[in-house]
């Protein structure tokens, strides 16, 4: 038996078949999208709560999405960590720059020395201009780099509804892993 349809959130076309095997009594289910959304949703509806397996491997392949992990999101949560990194030491060197500005201005107000009192400060105002630059810069990184986690966690929560049980956990222990590791 064949349903094609229309899938609501893209206009895509959606396919679902299913085939029986009489020599065994087992049905075999086909869901053919190009959405992990709807495809797992599917799943979970129609084989979680009305067949109501609660195990259950499935074999899902999803090559834009797959194409989308690594070559977006995976590389954005790198050059994210990447210029966290230089974002750190760029605000550490402005510090340090800061702290040496504020104690030669207040070694030159010590010995009455206005002028090279008023060029430390000016160095010390911009250095707090450039350090506050470099958080801005920092804080919009971090969001970013939130952002692009979220949509990991969503495809890892995408890809663990698409199996039911024991197997569903072990797509989120094993994606976990991954990351920890960092061998995706």
């Amino acid at each position: 038996m064949t349903l094609w349809a229309i899938d609501i959130r893209n206009s895509a076309p959606l396919k679902i078949r299913v085939e029986n095997d009489d020599r065994e009594s087992n049905s075999t289910l086909f869901i053919y999208t190009e959405s992990m959304q709807t495809a797992s949703d599917i799943f979970q509806d129609f084989v979680g709560l009305h067949l109501r397996v609660a195990e259950l491997q499935s074999l899902a392949m999803f090559p834009k999405e797959m194409y989308r992990l690594n070559e977006d999101i995976l590389e954005k949560i790198k050059q994210s960590n990447q210029l966290k990194t230089h974002f750190a030491a760029n605000i550490s060197e402005s510090i340090q720059n800061l702290k040496v500005s504020v104690v030669k201005a207040e070694a030159s107000l010590i010995i009455h020395d206005i002028e090279n009192m008023r060029k430390n400060y000016a160095m010390v105002q911009q250095e707090n201009g450039a350090l506050i630059g470099e958080y801005v810069k920092r804080a919009n990184n971090h969001q970013e780099l939130v952002a692009t986690l979220k949509e990991l966690n969503n495809m890892i929560r995408l890809a663990s509804s698409l199996r039911l049980g024991k197997a569903s956990k072990r797509v989120v222990a094993e994606a976990r892993d991954c990351i920890r590791s960092q061998s995706f």
